[in-house]
């Protein structure tokens, strides 16, 4: 059955989308109820954010070796997702590998505003400040680092976000099925990648798992 806040999100999002010009879908389309939603600790919250962004770095060019003994240091190698392992054990990738584990600094971007570490979170519309992400977590870059907890935003503002986010995205694939393409390819892919991040915050879903349903 359907809440409340749900309903409530549904409108708050959807009154957000109109007043940027984006197409809203108008049918019963809702995140989980706060009361189902399971939120991540701070802890593997920002050990996720961290793999996010070393292996784009990675992907951008900084030495594979490198990576593998930041890794190490933080004791992250357990953490690595199976796909994430398997990108690691291989030195050399295809450019549209790269490219996707790229794309991943957007899901690492919206992990750190969840854990407070943003003063705000830019619209999808523009990329994330990869200069602010690096000076967060190179600070972090340890195995003491990566003990630290930090208080996250709460459940309620995080689901808020969740909503606006699926509702973003059905707007991108949207505009796809119905061969408009009047959606920034920007856009569609920071949507892409804060779905995927905001969905495994808000279950007990694996990484590689998580499935950007709209």
């Amino acid at each position: 059955m359907v809440t409340p806040a749900q309903i409530s999100r549904q409108k708050a999002s959807n009154r957000r989308m109109r007043s940027h010009g984006y197409r809203v879908f108008e049918q019963p389309l809702y995140v989980c109820d706060d009361a189902e939603a399971v939120i991540r600790s701070p802890q593997e919250t920002l050990r996720r954010a961290m793999i996010l962004w070393q292996l784009s770095c990675c992907a951008d060019g900084t030495p594979h070796a490198e990576i593998h003994a930041s890794l190490e240091r933080c004791g992250l190698m357990p953490d690595l997702s199976p796909k994430e392992a398997e990108y690691m054990a291989t030195p050399f990738h295809d450019e549209q590998t790269d490219t996707n584990m790229k794309w991943n600094l957007e899901a690492a971007w919206v992990l750190l505003w969840a854990l407070k570490r943003l003063w705000w979170l830019n619209s999808p519309d523009t990329l994330c400040g990869c200069g602010r992400m690096a000076g967060i977590l190179r600070r972090l870059e340890s195995a003491t680092g990566m003990q630290r907890i930090f208080a996250m935003h709460s459940k309620s503002k995080i689901l808020d976000l969740l909503d606006l986010t699926l509702r973003q995205h059905w707007t991108v694939r949207d505009d796809y099925v119905r061969g408009v393409h009047g959606i920034p390819p920007v856009f569609a892919r920071v949507v892409e990648r804060r779905h995927h991040a905001l969905l495994w915050l808000t279950s007990t879903t694996p990484w590689d798992e998580v499935e950007t349903h709209t």
